[in-house]
């Protein structure tokens, strides 16, 4: 009997071993799964565990040898045999796997080929490609394929690129994920010696990612260009002919805060000796921000004329690509800054600010200009939250037949990233189009997206950021104009809050140490509200004292009491008598309270909880003074609408309608425009009952076709069930959900 350990090591940590089994032909013993008797266990390194401990890749025997395989910096191969009988053995290779390269010119750079996995998961990789720039030089990278697992912030596969040697968030130019071929924009390397291209991939990741990018040398012909009072306008001339080279030049225009940018064409003239129509081999891109990341306001090529552009903010990116194919170029544009009509771009929020935004030329019988653009950049302190309310919102209605908003106000946590994200300011995430599924745990608190919202029928609820940094963006078109939109922000942290609105949301997540906190919602008359907990927990305090306290009215009585919270059980809803709600914290001398308050209010002149109208980015609603059987008969109509570029998603937290026997009587339906293809002109986009339950059905989750869907419930004094409980939440065309 023997037992030999073979432990080879890589000479870095990073590094990877290849190994290919040449021949194996081992005892062959009775056919079972398991290997008994003779044979061969492959062990690697698991990563981040200290000390080192080894984790079993797998177990062979037979004449079945280990399929070809790579691990991170270390491995350890067991052969076991008895004293009976015996067999040929094995043979194998191995090798050190490296990737990345010193870079000096023009080449092309892939990542190595990702073997099968080992076990249940690949192994981790890690590539680096360190870029020398003569004096005078810049390098473009231009990446040809990259596919890669997408997850939020790129945090396990990636793709990074920096400016220097120094893998340090302040270098870094570009850090990438998702499926980006043919997406991924350029990135320019300039203004130094040295850049470096980074690809990585964890082991637990399950797809298999790979990258192919042109590393490309040109003449730096990058500019970063500051307008003042002292230089308002810049001229750019270019005129060439004939090129031999490629070129990538890249122009960074920046005003004052407060200001925006005009770019305005004398001449255009950028010819292509393809006869290229579609502005893909030279041309010139503008964008509004400060690098290719942002957005995309155009590309240019050809003779025609180009029309003026203008930016959102004080950051204006032109982009210059020509190849050999070039044909002639002359064009002048002449950059200037222009008094923003919008104020100042930064709002700083910190301390307690409260900060009223309005569209330009708002108040009074005034109409916003056509044409016009704003940009804003909320940011309150590390850690806070930052809440938006509409005061007003008049702008022109959602285009039904182009399904957009002409005129629009975009909202845009920092934290999004499924689209261009942070193009306007020095931190650049890109990932492609996420596969992964929206959570209704998550988009039922949170915006899952970018929010745009139009028209003037309603006021969408207050809008809760999930950090401490939002963009708020507002934009108009050539033809209809309106009064516009009037928002109140600041910090959510904010204690005192009075809510008049006839739906919305209460965020509150700090109590001041010795300092009352008093949430006041108050409707018209003949109006009743119910209030609807997402989440609630509160701890750290003495229940018995400084429990959470809801009043129905405004007297802050025993007999008005509505009920008393604490600790981690989320409560059921609450449904006043009259007009008023009151939320009271009572001060506490604790320093450090933990506290999470969400919750959606609708008001609602039908009885007690009965119908209303939701305009939010997610929430929750229920039957009509659930959990209680309430045996009357009712006829209620909710209207769920979410930001104008979303769809609404629904699932059925608790669905419990009595017996099957009255499905008749007691039911709830969903209303929607059914989009069918086949169906005649005068149906189309027609609402119609898409979905109708009843007794004790577990109802499936519904997807709208639109911004807004309608759920009606009937039922009769006969009514023998609990009733029901709907989570909702806004998602992007296309997204799946999940079952949480």
């Amino acid at each position: 009997m023997q037992v030999c350990n073979y432990t080879i090591l890589a000479n870095t940590s990073d590094a990877g071993i290849e190994f290919n089994f040449l021949d194996f032909d081992l005892e062959d013993s009775v056919v079972t799964s398991v290997c008994s008797y003779d044979n061969l266990t492959v062990y690697r390194k698991l990563e981040y565990a200290e000390p080192i401990t080894w984790e079993k890749v797998g177990t062979y025997c037979r004449k079945t040898p280990p399929a070809r395989f790579r691990v991170k910096d270390r491995a350890a191969i067991v052969f076991r045999t008895d004293r009976y009988i015996q067999a040929r053995g094995f043979r194998f290779e191995y090798r050190l796997d490296t990737c990345g390269a010193n870079i000096t010119s023009s080449r092309r750079i892939e990542s190595p080929e990702q073997l099968p996995p080992d076990g249940m998961y690949r192994p981790a990789l890690v590539c680096r490609w360190y870029i020398d720039i003569p004096q005078g030089q810049k390098v473009t990278v231009r990446f040809e394929t990259l596919e890669m697992d997408h997850t939020e912030s790129c945090y396990f596969d990636m793709v990074e690129v920096y400016r220097g040697l120094e893998q340090t968030p302040d270098k870094r130019l570009a850090l990438l994920c998702g499926n980006l071929t043919s997406h991924a924009p350029v990135i320019a390397i300039s203004g130094t010696r040295h850049g470096m291209v980074s690809f990585k991939t964890e082991s637990f990741s399950t797809s298999r990612a790979k990258m192919t990018a042109l590393v490309l040398y040109s003449p730096d012909c990058d500019k970063h260009i500051t307008l003042d009072e002292r230089t308002p306008s810049y001229r750019l001339n270019v005129i060439g002919s004939g090129n031999d080279r490629v070129q990538d030049c890249q122009y960074v225009f920046r005003a004052p805060s407060g200001y925006t940018l005009r770019i305005v064409f004398d001449q255009f003239h950028v010819g292509s000796a393809r006869n290229a129509t579609n502005c893909t081999d030279d041309y010139v891109e503008l964008r509004d921000g400060g690098s290719v990341f942002s957005m995309l306001l155009g590309r240019f090529c050809g003779n025609e004329r180009v029309n003026a552009q203008s930016s959102f903010g004080s950051t204006l990116h032109l982009r210059y690509v020509t190849d050999s194919a070039l044909r002639g170029t002359l064009f002048d544009a002449t950059v200037t800054m222009v008094p923003s009509l919008c104020g100042a771009m930064n709002r700083n929020l910190t301390g307690g600010a409260i900060v009223t935004l309005n569209t330009p030329n708002f108040g009074g019988s005034g109409k916003y200009p056509p044409n016009a653009r704003c940009l804003w950049l909320l940011e309150a302190a590390p850690g806070k939250q930052i809440e938006i309310q509409f005061l007003t919102m008049d702008l022109q209605q959602y285009d039904e037949g182009g399904r957009e908003c002409k005129d629009y106000i975009g909202i845009r946590d920092a934290t999004l990233k499924s689209i261009i994200y942070e193009g306007l300011g020095d931190s650049l995430i890109f990932n492609g189009g996420s596969s992964s599924k929206a959570s209704f745990y998550h988009g039922s608190r949170y915006a899952n997206a970018y929010n745009i919202y139009c028209g003037s029928n309603y006021l969408p609820s207050p809008y809760v950021s999930i950090t401490n940094r939002v963009y708020v963006s507002f934009e108009s078109d050539g033809q209809i104009e309106g009064k516009g939109v009037s928002l109140r922000v600041h910090e959510s942290s904010v204690c005192a809050k009075n809510y008049t609105a006839l739906q919305g949301r209460i965020v509150q997540n700090e109590l001041q140490k010795d300092q009352q906190c008093t949430i006041t919602v108050q409707v018209p008359h003949n109006y009743t509200i119910a209030l609807y907990f997402n989440m609630f927990y509160l701890y750290n305090v003495d229940c018995a004292v400084h429990a959470l306290k809801a009043y129905d009215g405004t007297h802050e009585s025993a007999d008005r009491l509505l009920g008393e919270y604490c600790n981690f059980a989320t409560p059921n809803p609450l449904f006043t008598t009259g007009n008023v709600l009151r939320l009271v914290f009572p001060a506490t001398d604790r320093e450090l309270v933990s506290l999470q308050l969400d919750a959606t209010y609708v008001a609602t002149d039908q009885g007690q909880g009965c119908g209303g109208e939701l305009y939010n980015y997610g929430g929750v609603f229920t039957s009509p003074l659930y959990p209680a059987n309430n045996r009357t008969r009712m006829e209620c109509l909710w209207t769920v609408t979410v930001p104008n570029n979303l769809l609404v998603a629904l699932r059925f937290e608790v669905f419990d309608l009595g017996s099957k026997s009255s499905c008749a009587t007691d039911y709830l339906q969903v209303l929607d425009r059914e989009e069918d293809p086949k169906a005649p002109k005068a149906d189309d986009g027609q609402e119609k009952v898409v979905r109708q339950h009843c007794g004790g059905e577990s109802p499936a989750n519904y997807i709208s076709t639109g911004s807004t869907i309608r759920v009606r419930y009937k039922k009769t004094q006969n009514f023998a069930g609990v009733g029901w409980v709907i989570k909702f939440m806004g998602v992007e065309k296309g997204v799946g959900v999940n079952d949480y």
